[in-house]
């Protein structure tokens, strides 16, 4: 009987034992697992605030972006809204071609005034020598004939070789408006011939100002050869004189 209470006891404490060990076990396990649960939350955390972070910092990236744009798109738009004060439209390149073509153009009206204002409306041809007739009723006291031409006539032709402003310093002088009506001086010298031999971009930094190697034609069909410093821009999609010494 003792015997048999001995065993009974040692098994009892034996499972005693063992349950213990058990429960230390599934404890330990337990915690870790809390612990590696609790590591891994925080760690989702930290990810959720550096994306937060990081989204931020895209739209943050993206405001600057927009206000860039929009401040250029201003800019390009007050530009523009300059040039075409100025022009008409907005600058774009043309060929050597185009450019040296623009200038011989230029030079022939140049040329016809120098004969006579009446002679660039025959170049222009917005007056006939048919339409030249000086009469008392025709012609003022201070030597200008009257047209039937409008004066903004005359201009709008004007302004397909070059731009408003050159027009207003070179070719307004030997005409008058009046009552809307085209008059132009009775009086001249011999017309001037051009020859645009070449063309050039002065120097490296610029598409609208160049130097072009001109002959100076006389009567007797002499030559000389003249360097000239002219400016071109845009008008309406043409290529116009800005300047022209």
């Amino acid at each position: 009987m003792e015997e048999n209470k001995q065993i009974k006891i040692s098994l009892s404490t034996f499972f005693l034992i063992f349950a213990t060990i058990v429960i230390i076990i599934m404890g330990f396990f337990i915690y870790r697992f809390n612990s590696e649960k609790s590591i891994a939350t925080q760690e989702v955390a930290n990810l959720n605030n550096q994306v937060s972070s990081l989204e931020s910092e895209v739209n943050n990236l993206q405001e600057t972006i927009d206000h860039i744009s929009n401040t250029t798109n201003i800019n390009g738009e007050i530009s523009n809204s300059k040039i075409n004060n100025n022009t008409g439209n907005e600058e774009s390149k043309f060929s050597n071609d185009e450019i040296k073509k623009c200038l011989q153009e230029y030079l022939e009206l140049v040329g016809s005034k120098e004969g006579a204002p009446s002679v660039l409306l025959q170049k222009l041809n917005l007056l006939s020598t048919s339409d030249i007739i000086y009469t008392d009723d025709n012609t003022t006291n201070d030597g200008y004939i009257k047209t039937n031409i409008q004066y903004s006539k005359y201009k709008e032709v004007m302004m397909n070789y070059m731009t408003e402003e050159w027009f207003n310093t070179r070719f307004t002088n030997g005409f008058k408006n009046q009552n809307g009506l085209l008059y132009y001086f009775n009086g001249g010298a011999s017309v001037m011939e051009f020859e645009v031999e070449s063309i050039a971009v002065k120097g490296d930094y610029s598409d609208f100002s160049y130097i072009a190697n001109v002959y100076n034609i006389h009567l007797d069909g002499s030559k000389d050869l003249e360097n000239i410093e002219f400016h071109v821009t845009n008008y309406n999609g043409k290529c116009v004189i800005t300047y022209c010494d």
